[in-house]
């Protein structure tokens, strides 16, 4: 079985976590220096992350290849929780430059738009990797796609990136991605969006979310303890 390698996407043009990508022009604010102070341990901080999700998607990777899928899920967790946390790190110096800083990068009109590449943004989990390699080579081997989207249904994130593998990559249902859907409420709304139909195994956790359940429920005339009218017993989509 062929393994799948990421590499982490580490931004580029105008960085601000260190390292020798710092902007020259930037580099000439009068608090430059104080900036890059503070920002110090926050680069370290973040630099062990970043080192820490590589080390766990490995391992995650590993494990899957050996059959161990609840030492995959382990280690999936174990990613995830770094790469969110080098997300909220970034977000920490870009926040800092905002407040320190006054001179915008080479060909930047403002701070606040070279401040922006983690704010307002995912962080770059391995489900949303896995996810973009899916929709961006549409024509790879289907061994290598079932393998990202077997991370996918590993990842913490893995709701909501199976209903974007349903809807960008598949265009239709993801069924076995289902059960891993079903433990979101927004990502079981959206699915029953995107099939066109009530979404049974979701409808647990939509219940549980007063918001989304009144719009569903109304959508699909539902009352509680009724079955919509013609709607079978099984997998929802399916008829009588």
């Amino acid at each position: 079985m062929e393994t799948v390698v990421f590499t982490l996407a580490i931004w580029g043009a105008v960085a601000l976590f260190g390292g020798t990508d710092d902007d020259t022009v930037m580099m000439t604010d009068f608090s430059w220096g104080a900036f890059e102070a503070e920002r110090a341990p926050l680069v370290l901080e973040r630099n062990a992350a970043i080192d820490g999700d590589r080390k766990f998607r490995a391992r995650c990777i590993e494990a899957l290849d050996k059959g161990d899928r609840r030492e995959a899920e382990s280690m999936a967790r174990k990613a995830y929780d770094m790469a969110t946390r080098s997300h909220e790190l970034a977000r920490s110096i870009e926040r800092l430059a905002r407040d320190i800083l006054v001179t915008p990068p080479a060909g930047v009109s403002n701070i606040r738009e070279a401040t922006s590449r983690a704010i307002g943004k995912l962080p770059n989990t391995l489900a949303r990797q896995s996810y973009e390699e899916l929709r961006n080579n549409p024509l790879m081997p289907s061994d290598q796609a079932n393998r990202l989207k077997d991370l996918i249904l590993l990842s913490p994130d893995g709701p909501f990136y199976s209903t974007l593998v349903a809807q960008k990559v598949i265009e239709g249902r993801f069924e076995e991605a289902e059960a891993t859907i079903a433990r979101c409420a927004d990502a079981s709304y959206h699915y029953s969006q995107l099939i066109g139909d009530r979404f049974v195994e979701g409808e647990g956790v939509l219940r549980k979310t007063d918001r989304l359940w009144s719009t569903y429920s109304q959508r699909f005339q539902i009352d509680d303890g009724s079955r919509i009218s013609g709607s079978s017993g099984g997998k929802p989509g399916n008829t009588a």
